[in-house]
């Protein structure tokens, strides 16, 4: 399928969305590599979106044209920094999941950490900063004295009390100076939220994960749901758009994805909203139409 040309993304910005999509965007990827690109773009497109390493893998795949093999040069440089400072979160996170199981204290991986390990085995192929994980309310204290003693530390500037509502304790920082950053949840969204997607909805539908440490993750509609909801109403589709095409792509290709229960999930959370745009915006993106859009 053809990506419509009378979209106003730029056309460097969509080869780099079009990389974090299935083998399906092969096509559209190579019909816009023919044309004219601002390779400079392109670079200063994905470096943004910190997806350097999945990128220069995906167009080295299918090939560019002469005039991009500086950025490609560029692409791999990068991507060899981002890869490896994906493989030290990764060690961080079994670390801490290993450690929070010692403690009998139960952990879900949320976002991208949990789509990353179940539909891809490692964190280098959906790129993140920060690792973001579910425990029960009770526990939560616990939890941080867990990751401090790995080595994590409070992040500067910020006091208990500003997260007062929120759906994590105050945010931790990785003292090593790598600047990887852990928030500890006790719940989806801050309590003004008007959401009715509420922790104890993850907990029921989880499941573990073979090895890294034995973490659960949510299941399909609700990592698809929590995607949604944190792009359009968390981040007002102003960043994280690279990993938000990554996880609705694999996520809508599921084939244990029940979209009925999915588009009950939405309804019930008062997100139909932030789910349709999110997806038009994938559609505007990719060319291609997701079923599990619910109607506007």
């Amino acid at each position: 399928m053809t990506i419509p040309g009378q979209s106003a993304l730029p056309t460097e910005a969509r080869v780099v969305l079009l990389t974090a999509c299935g083998d399906w965007a092969d096509l559209p990827l190579v019909e816009t590599l023919a044309g004219r690109l601002d390779w400079e773009l392109v670079l200063a497109f994905a470096t943004r979106e910190h997806a350097c390493a999945p990128v220069v893998g995906r167009l080295a795949k299918l090939g560019v044209p002469g005039e991009g093999t500086g950025t490609m040069e560029a692409l791999r440089r990068q991507g060899a920094v981002e890869e490896f400072r994906m493989d030290l979160l990764e060690e961080r996170l079994v670390q801490l999941v290993s450690r929070l199981r010692e403690a009998d204290i139960d952990v879900v991986l949320l976002k991208g950490s949990a789509v990353a390990l179940r539909y891809f085995g490692s964190l280098k192929a959906r790129p993140m900063g920060d690792l973001d994980v579910l425990v029960r309310r009770e526990r939560a204290p616990a939890a941080r004295d867990c990751a401090m003693e790995l080595g994590w530390v409070p992040r500067k500037g910020f006091r208990d009390e500003m997260y007062v509502g929120m759906p994590h304790l105050r945010p931790l920082i990785a003292g090593d100076g790598l600047g990887f950053g852990l928030e500890i949840h006790t719940a989806l969204f801050p309590h003004d939220a008007p959401f009715r997607f509420s922790p104890e909805d993850v907990w029921r539908g989880a499941r573990r994960l073979e090895g890294f440490g034995g973490p659960a993750v949510p299941s399909p509609e609700h990592l698809l749901l929590h995607a949604c909801l944190h792009f359009a109403w968390s981040h007002q589709f102003r960043r994280g758009a690279w990993r938000t095409v990554r996880d609705l792509d694999v996520l809508s290709s599921d084939p244990e994805l029940r979209t009925d229960e999915f588009a009950r999930l939405a309804r019930e959370a008062r997100g139909e909203t932030c789910v349709y745009w999110t997806c038009t915006l994938l559609e505007e993106i990719t060319g291609r139409a997701l079923a599990i859009v619910p109607e506007g």
